[in-house]
């Protein structure tokens, strides 16, 4: 592609994300895009094949900078497992928490996007992939626990599956509500030890028993 071709298709896709961030994914159509950009709608067509090709094209950096943060914090908490250290999960997923948060306030856009615009596009679910994850890695947590002695509830997978997802969106709620910045720090203050609590009293950890 000739540079004159990549400025083009940069200038196509920050007109096409005014347009998403305006009118969201459904309201969002390529020729208002294309009279945005000062293109033709067939001269979009040369570049992406629908909106919905541009809209992951715009998100997709964001994403895989994310699944990063993300597979950096489940491979740390994989490693406390492994080791036994159980009490470091808790201020280990604390800080991690904070960091997505941050990280979703320096791609704010996008993230209002995914969370607030994605309706009808291929993203619509985009939390889905990290919320399997979480489950997975839950459940293991939980057969630890079981080895342990340390397990005194035992919930059924669908009500972990259903705990997770609702974790997942109490914190993108940062951006459902768009918050600033300072009003999201101050939530996540009171989140943090709200959803620790929360799954200390759904497993009840209890003090180390002989198996049975």
């Amino acid at each position: 592609m000739s540079k004159k071709a990549e400025q083009t298709e940069k200038k196509l896709l920050q007109c096409a994300k005014d347009e998403f961030l305006e009118k969201g994914f459904l309201g969002a159509n390529v020729r208002s895009i294309a009279q945005r950009a000062g293109m033709t709608t067939g001269a979009i067509y040369r570049y992406y094949e629908d909106k919905n090709a541009m809209f992951e094209a715009i998100m997709k950096p964001v994403l895989d900078e994310f699944d990063v943060l993300f597979q950096e914090a489940s491979s740390v908490q994989s490693e406390l497992l492994d080791n036994n250290e159980l009490e470091s999960r808790m201020p280990v997923a604390s800080r991690r928490l904070l960091e997505f948060v941050d990280y979703m306030y320096q791609r704010f856009d996008e993230f209002d996007m995914l969370v607030n615009g994605s309706a009808g596009s291929s993203l619509e679910n985009f939390a889905e992939k990290w919320i399997e994850a979480d489950i997975e890695a839950t459940r293991l947590y939980m057969e630890k626990l079981v080895a342990m002695g340390l397990l005194r509830n035992d919930p059924s997978m669908r009500v972990i599956a259903i705990f997770v997802k609702q974790g997942y969106w109490a914190i993108l709620e940062v951006v459902a509500s768009r918050m600033t910045y300072e009003e999201a720090m101050d939530y996540m203050r009171y989140l943090i030890p709200f959803l620790h609590a929360g799954w200390k009293t759904l497993l009840e950890e209890g003090e180390e028993t002989a198996p049975n």
